[in-house]
């Protein structure tokens, strides 16, 4: 019976770490992302012929057949996603991953935060783009670092996160 008890209490220790590191490191997300959000008004403005007028043609055409006119423009978008990831290029498998990713128009950026687990370990991470500047961190059980770019050259381009959205793609909930 002793000689269990040892074990139970480093894998019993060794569970909270992982857990308390990835609560912390969740609850540092959360703060960047409130950081976020406070750097946008919540009100959108009016997109009107003024709003319109410097824009090259084909782009005034489609925003006047689309509907958008006389309508609040879009301050923020907040899309959930699930599907498959590699954490590397040459990596073969595949995993399944949940992620947010939240983008922002008038001070243009975007924090994208995914979870996702390797042989039961939990990997999460977050990508940031926040006034004019990024850095993407991935954590192994929330405390080893797997990436750790900031204000490196391709976390400096704004769509260094995996997900490329088309800006027609987003649309505003009915």
């Amino acid at each position: 019976m002793l000689k269990w008890i040892i074990p139970g209490v480093l894998l019993l220790t060794l569970l909270g770490v992982i857990g308390f590191s990835v609560w912390r490191f969740n609850d540092q997300i959360a703060r960047e992302t409130k950081a976020f959000f406070s750097n946008n008004p919540a009100a959108g403005h009016i997109i009107d012929e003024e709003m319109i007028k410097e824009l090259p043609a084909p782009v005034k055409r489609w925003l006047e057949n689309s509907g958008v006119m006389g309508k609040e423009a879009i301050q923020t978008v907040h899309l959930k996603q699930k599907g498959l990831m590699r954490l590397k290029p040459e990596q073969e498998k595949w995993i399944s991953a949940e992620s947010e990713q939240s983008f922002t128009v008038d001070h243009p950026g975007f924090i994208w935060r995914v979870k996702t687990s390797m042989a039961g370990v939990p990997v999460i991470g977050r990508d940031l783009f926040m006034n004019g500047r990024g850095s993407m961190e991935i954590r192994l059980a929330g405390t080893i670092p797997v990436v750790n770019l900031s204000n490196h050259e391709k976390s400096m381009n704004p769509p260094s996160s995996a997900i490329l959205v088309k800006p027609s793609g987003f649309r505003r909930q009915p």
